[in-house]
């Protein structure tokens, strides 16, 4: 509440259309007077059937004063879009819930708001993962990659969930 409104970062809603027809919804954090194209940060968010929403997010912000665009994609897998969408998600990662991520910022460098030069990728648990896998499968399209917490060995992990939770 000690924020002063005109000071913050305005977040829009994005629908980006994906390579397969599908369009998913992601929302973008603009710096204040930004035109032409700006440095982008992706930040898929962790966990499958979970998701981002329109809220204040500091580390948004802090990369939008600092001239950053933030990119939070809800790519398939995501909850609150409907079961079907959420288990278009299962046994995706590195594919369609990648190929998401990737689309995404692709429609952003071709609509002229993000700078192909200057994409970095940042995330935790899941989307640490994403980030990971991001710089392998496409990577032309980042040149920095930032993993907090991610999923770093997935059959360990797969093997782990089992144990847990069966």
């Amino acid at each position: 509440p000690w924020l002063e409104p005109e000071r913050l970062a305005p977040v829009e809603v994005l629908k980006s259309p994906m390579r397969d027809g599908t369009a998913i919804t992601s929302y973008l954090t603009r710096p204040n007077g930004a035109s032409g194209a700006q440095p982008l940060v992706v930040m898929p968010h962790g966990g499958q059937e979970m998701r981002d929403s329109i809220d204040y997010d500091p580390l948004a912000q802090s990369f939008a004063a600092q001239g950053w665009l933030v990119l939070h994609p809800n790519f398939r897998g995501s909850s609150g879009y409907g079961q079907r969408f959420a288990e278009a998600g299962y046994r995706q990662w590195a594919k369609r819930m990648q190929d998401d991520v990737t689309d995404a910022v692709n429609d952003l460098v071709k609509r002229g708001v993000a700078d192909p030069e200057r994409i970095a990728i940042y995330g935790a648990s899941y989307g640490g993962y994403a980030a990971l896998i991001g710089a392998v499968v496409t990577p032309g399209l980042y040149q920095a990659a930032v993993s907090l917490a991610g999923v770093s060995d997935l059959h360990g992990f797969v093997a782990y969930v089992r144990k847990e939770d069966g």
